[in-house]
């Protein structure tokens, strides 16, 4: 195959990139992170020991981390001239799945005044019975009230709606 190779003797790193059964591949095949620069700016960081891809900082406890100071982070753009919309999915694939198992969950965090990153809210799914033909699933919410975060709102999956609040006299409000 042909191949290009780089190397940093100094520092042992090494840089391939070469084309082989169809696919073209570049990489570090040493133990020396991957980046990616723009405009003289790391833009995309691929860590050796955990293969954690970060786009604009390396701060990021996620697998997938972007970060950028500017509000519209990511776009899903459906160009289909049919009814169909862009989708998102959040997939657990589990070799046993069980009953309650959590699927997937929508977080929304921020900084408290301590510069401490927390959880408000976020929403979450379980399957609640994965026997085949029989599946049913549960979509609740959670948010956080003086400093506690727990489940505010269950939607089970017949349809019940389920509120669950500290105050039964906060239980339910409807305003004009």
């Amino acid at each position: 195959s042909p191949t290009i190779r780089l190397e940093d003797t100094t520092n042992t790193c090494v840089l391939l990139a070469y084309a082989q059964n169809s696919n073209a591949r570049v990489g570090t095949y040493s133990d020396h992170d991957f980046k990616l620069d723009a405009g003289s700016t790391e833009a995309v960081h691929i860590r050796a020991d955990n293969q954690k891809v970060i786009v604009g900082d390396t701060n990021s406890d996620a697998q997938f981390g972007v970060f950028r100071s500017s509000y519209n982070l990511a776009e899903f753009c459906n160009t289909n001239a049919d009814a169909a919309g862009a989708e998102v999915a959040l997939r657990k694939d589990s070799s046993s799945p069980a009953d309650n198992d959590t699927l997937g969950i929508l977080k929304f965090q921020g900084d408290n005044d301590a510069g401490q990153k927390t959880s408000y809210a976020y929403v979450l799914t379980k399957s609640t019975d994965v026997t085949d033909g029989t599946e049913d699933g549960d979509l609740e919410f959670h948010t956080r009230y003086n400093g506690t975060i727990a489940e505010r709102l269950r939607i089970h999956s017949h349809g019940q709606l389920e509120l669950k609040v500290p105050d039964a006299n906060d239980a339910l409000k409807i305003t004009p």
